[in-house]
C-alpha cells in the first residue's frame, strides 16, 4: 500500500502510504528501527508503517480482550501509546452510555500489537486495594520512564497530568501517587491544539519531563534533570530558549462554531509546539512566523543534565501543523493540515528525517 518516496537531500525522504490518520498531531511509537504504529483515533485503529517501503502491514481495531473492564471491549478505542520495556502500553477510551460514564483504561500489548495484560492503578495509602474507578475519561497522552506512567488525562472539563508508579514486584499494578492540574494558559490550548507535552530521555540520568504554560512556557522536571532528584513537583528547568513566544491570547471555544476564531488566531500565531526526548536530549520544537504568511519550524537541543541550550536548527518543512516521533534510525516528522481546509487538520504528508541529522543541531535538507 504505497511506497517510499525520495525528496531532494540527504537528510529526508517521504512516506508515500496511502493511508494516514484522520486527526493530525502524531501519537505514535516505534515498534522497531523501521517500523512505527500511529494511533487513528477518529477511526477505532492503529496504523503500522515500514519506514522502508511505506506499506500499512496493519490497518484495524486492535483485538481488544474481553477481559477489558466492563465488558466494552466492543466500544473502547485508542487514544494515546506508549512504549514500555514490555512492549507498548496503549491509552483506551470507553465513551459513556446511558448507565455509566465515561472510563479509560491502560493496555499491555506486545510488540505485534498483541494484548497482554490491563494495567491496574490503586491511590496509593488508601485503606482498601480496590482499583480506581477510572483514570479520567480521556488518555491523551503517554509517556513511560523510570518504572512510572506519566499521562494527560481529561476525566471532565480540564485536564490533569498524573504520575502512576509501578509497584514491586507487582508488573501490572500501579499506584497513582501524583496529579498536577493544569495551570492558566495551558487550557484549552491542549485540547485543541497538537502540542505535545511529554518526553523521556535515556543514559546514566534518565528523566520525564513536561512542557507546560504559564505566563512563559517552561520545561517541568518529572523524574531526574540536574540535580532535581525525583518528585519535585512543579520544578522545572532554567533552560529555556530565549526566542520562543509565549502563547498569544485567544479566543475560547465554546462548539465547533467558535473554532474558526480560535484555529485562525493559533495558526497567525508562534509558540511552543512540542516537547521531545531522544537519547539524554530534549528537543523543544518551536512555531514561527517570520514572514507574513509564511510559518516555520524550529528544532531547539537542551541538555537537562546541563540545564542549558545546546543549539538549534531550522526543519523543512513550512505546513500549518507540525508533529513528530523520534527514532533510533529515523524522527518522523508529520504535516497537518490548517483547520480552514479540515476541521481535524487531516496528516498531508508524512517525511522520515535521518536520525544523525537531527542529533548532530546540524541544517536539514529536504525538499
Amino acid at each position: 500500500m504505497g511506497g517510499a518516496q525520495g525528496v531532494s537531500g540527504t537528510d529526508c525522504r517521504q512516506v508515500a502510504a496511502e493511508e494516514l490518520p484522520r486527526l493530525g498531531g502524531v501519537e505514535g511509537v516505534w515498534l522497531e528501527a523501521d517500523r512505527f504504529a500511529l494511533v487513528d483515533s477518529k477511526r477505532n485503529r492503529l496504523l503500522v508503517y515500514d519506514a522502508e517501503t511505506g506499506e500499512v502491514s496493519y490497518s484495524g481495531p486492535p483485538d481488544f480482550p474481553w477481559w477489558l473492564p466492563d465488558s466494552k471491549a466492543g466500544l473502547s478505542h485508542p487514544t494515546a501509546i506508549g512504549p514500555d520495556p514490555e512492549g507498548v502500553i496503549l491509552g483506551l477510551h470507553t465513551p459513556p452510555t446511558p448507565d455509566t460514564g465515561g472510563a479509560a483504561s491502560l493496555l499491555l500489548l506486545d510488540n505485534a500489537l498483541r494484548p497482554r495484560n490491563l494495567l491496574r492503578w490503586t491511590t496509593k495509602h488508601r485503606e482498601d486495594s480496590s482499583p480506581t474507578p477510572s483514570l479520567g475519561a480521556h488518555i491523551r497522552e503517554l509517556a513511560v520512564g523510570a518504572g512510572r506512567i506519566f499521562a494527560w488525562v481529561k476525566p471532565g472539563p480540564s485536564y490533569f497530568l498524573l504520575e502512576l508508579e509501578r509497584q514491586p514486584e507487582e508488573a501490572d499494578e500501579f499506584d497513582l501517587v501524583n496529579d498536577w492540574s493544569t495551570v492558566e494558559g495551558e487550557y484549552p490550548r491542549l485540547s485543541h491544539l497538537p502540542v505535545r507535552s511529554l518526553a523521556t530521555t535515556r543514559g546514566e540520568l534518565p528523566g520525564v519531563f513536561a512542557l507546560r504554560f504559564a505566563d512563559r512556557p517552561f520545561i517541568q522536571v518529572l523524574v531526574g534533570g540536574r540535580d532535581k532528584g525525583e518528585g519535585e513537583g512543579m520544578a522545572g528547568l532554567s533552560a529555556f530558549p530565549h526566542d520562543v513566544k509565549v502563547f498569544p491570547p485567544l479566543p475560547q471555544v465554546t462548539g465547533w462554531g467558535s473554532a474558526d476564531r480560535f484555529y485562525a488566531a493559533a495558526e497567525a500565531a508562534e509558540y511552543a509546539a512540542g516537547l521531545y526526548g531522544d537519547g539524554a536530549v530534549l528537543y523543544l520544537l518551536a512555531r514561527t512566523v517570520p514572514e507574513l504568511g509564511k510559518v516555520a519550524w524550529r528544532l531547539h537541543r537542551i541538555d537537562p543534565r546541563t540545564d542549558s541550550v545546546l543549539d538549534s536548527t531550522d526543519l523543512p518543512t513550512r505546513a500549518p501543523h507540525v508533529s513528530l516521533l523520534p527514532g533510533e534510525r529515523y524522527w518522523l516528522l508529520e504535516e497537518s493540515s490548517s483547520f480552514a481546509d479540515d476541521m481535524f487538520r487531516q496528516p498531508t504528508r508524512l517525511l522520515l528525517l535521518d536520525a544523525e541529522a537531527v542529533r548532530s543541531g546540524r541544517p536539514i535538507i529536504c525538499d
